[in-house]
């Protein structure tokens, strides 16, 4: 189709968030829809 902006969604990432404190940004990426773990520094 010429001229569409339509594009398919992207299928899921998997993600390795690193010295990670909080675990803000797994659950982020997590209801998101991705596949997310943390190496957290402190317990979440």
């Amino acid at each position: 189709m010429r001229g569409s902006t339509q594009t398919a969604p992207a299928p899921p990432l998997r993600i390795l968030v690193g010295c990670e404190t909080s675990g803000v940004m797994r659950r982020s990426m997590a209801a998101r829809g991705h596949d997310v773990w943390s190496c957290d520094l402190l317990p979440a």
